[in-house]
């Protein structure tokens, strides 16, 4: 990705122009294209990561939400993620109408929203995604002021990337643009000619660029939301690194054209387990050349990553042929693509803050580990968590051995004289109860289901097991649970029940 400093000193006499224009229109206050925009405020509340039996305090958000053609409302996925209560606001606007969230997908940030009332939209023409743009591509930037009336201001794209999202683990294709209006809430609308290029989903005030879910993102989610099953968008299932280095691409049989990459890793259970091997050199991806630094020359957006085109362009059931490299010798694969979920993962994201599976048992809680709960230790969790978890959260995240993996850990020990000595544990890896291995939280509760409860527990890297005096179980739960307001010692998610824990 270029760097944004390099992007503002390449188009500084184009921004000239830009914002002189918009400071003419907001002086003058020009009047706004009539476009279907309403305001969205959510209301919304996660679990809270440390004591998953507890919700954290709820906060308030706004952002935009735009009609498309079939009648639906699309927005932002982060904008409604957690969300308790949704509300519209129609320009102009004082009344608020419920809504509530009818699909979201955190993988391209995108979300569909139902309003209860038909007065919400009523009198409001859908608008249609537009079917092109690219770099140097001049729009608009429509959204609210503090009054309610829709403001437009001028923008222009400077970069069409496939890169990382910004408020989900994972990449999809984005736009890039600088634009002359302060963006007050995600969702607020890129628009050209009265068509929907993208929708703004983050933008840094000191640099002035907005970066947009574009229009090819946008039109692929409503085509799949308008199927009787959602199916998400396609994936392969492996990494891979560049290939660079004339040393290593002798040694792998790749001519010297500046062509390939090499796959470096494979995740069980998709497709590309079925027709791809770690050290596999990729030459051509969809009939289309992938160079040593994993760029294809795209017919709409020029040089891009290559995983744009699985993202992108295919969907799930698809297969992509595929020309490699593989022991020295070329050959032809076909690559299934399938949508991955994140509760495949060995460390799920669990981006929207469910509330997970968990055990509290004399005062140890017990859950597995997800992506969302390292990120609560703070802006600094990479250096301030366990480096294990750390560890294993950058190089297997996504690569359980078996289906169904998951780490579970020793998150917490609340105080109390039936744990005296253990306290200070957190954080820690549990590899057995009451002898018995655990790979989920599943495994717990069928070892505390057929025991009754925990007899020991076993941490990686500690000799001694974690032993809990079964005489004074059951009164300690009850001790804990009570004065640290605990409605139930153990949350099973795939049973979707509270359950007690009494010891016995």
């Amino acid at each position: 990705m270029r760097n944004i400093h390099m992007l503002l000193a390449a188009t500084a006499a184009a921004s000239a122009l830009l914002f002189g224009s918009l400071w003419a229109q907001e002086a003058t206050n020009a009047p706004a294209s009539i476009v279907p925009i309403l305001r969205v405020i959510v209301t919304s509340q996660a679990y809270d990561p440390f004591q998953p039996w507890q919700k954290l305090a709820p906060g308030v958000r706004a952002g935009y939400a735009f009609l498309n053609g079939d009648g639906l409302l699309v927005t932002t996925e982060d904008l409604v993620r957690n969300s308790t209560m949704v509300e519209l606001q129609r320009p102009a606007g004082g009344e608020k109408y419920e809504a509530s969230v009818a699909l979201a997908d955190e993988n391209v940030n995108l979300a569909i929203i139902k309003p209860h009332d038909g007065d919400a939209i009523i009198g409001l023409s859908g608008i249609a995604c537009a079917n092109a743009a690219g770099i140097d591509t001049r729009l608009k930037i429509v959204q609210f002021d503090d009054t309610g009336r829709i403001r437009e201001g001028d923008a222009q794209i400077v970069e069409v990337s496939f890169c990382d999202l910004p408020s989900a683990k994972g990449a999809s294709l984005a736009f890039k643009a600088l634009t002359d209006i302060n963006v007050n809430g995600t969702g607020a609308g890129a628009i050209l000619d009265n068509k929907l290029v993208g929708l703004v989903m983050a933008y840094d005030r000191t640099t002035r660029i907005a970066t947009i879910v574009p229009y090819p993102i946008i039109s692929r989610f409503l085509e799949c939301a308008g199927n009787e099953q959602y199916g998400g968008f396609a994936t392969a299932g492996f990494s891979w690194t560049q290939l660079l280095d004339p040393a290593e691409r002798r040694y792998l049989g790749v001519p010297d054209d500046g062509q390939g990459v090499v796959v470096s890793s494979i995740l069980p259970n998709m497709g590309a387990a079925t027709s791809l091997k770690s050290g596999d050199v990729i030459l051509k991806w969809d009939g289309y050349d992938v160079d040593n630094m994993g760029y294809y020359k795209d017919p709409d957006f020029g040089r891009m990553l290559f995983p744009h085109m699985i993202k992108g362009r295919r969907k799930p059931g698809d297969s992509a042929p595929v020309k490699i490299i593989r022991d020295k010798n070329p050959m032809n694969v076909s690559v299934p693509l399938a949508a991955f979920q994140d509760e495949d993962a060995l460390i799920p994201e669990n981006v929207a803050g469910k509330q997970v599976s968990y055990l509290v048992e004399g005062g140890l809680i017990l859950r597995e580990l997800t992506g969302d709960y390292l990120r609560a230790h703070g802006a600094g969790w990479a250096t301030s968590c366990d480096s294990r978890l750390v560890n294993m959260y950058v190089m297997r995240a996504l690569r359980p051995e078996r289906k169904g993996d998951r780490i579970v850990i020793l998150s917490r020990v609340l105080p109390d004289a039936i744990n005296v000595g253990y306290e200070f544990l957190n954080d820690e890896i549990v590899d057995e109860i009451n002898g018995q291995p655990v790979r989920n939280m599943s495994d717990v509760f069928a070892v505390v289901d057929k025991d009754t409860r925990i007899k020991t527990l076993k941490i990686k890297g500690i000799p001694l097991p974690i032993a809990l005096d079964p005489a004074e179980l059951k009164d300690a739960n009850e001790r804990i649970a009570a004065g640290y307001g605990i409605p139930a010692l153990r949350y099973d998610v795939l049973r979707n029940k509270p359950h007690s824990s009494d010891g016995q």
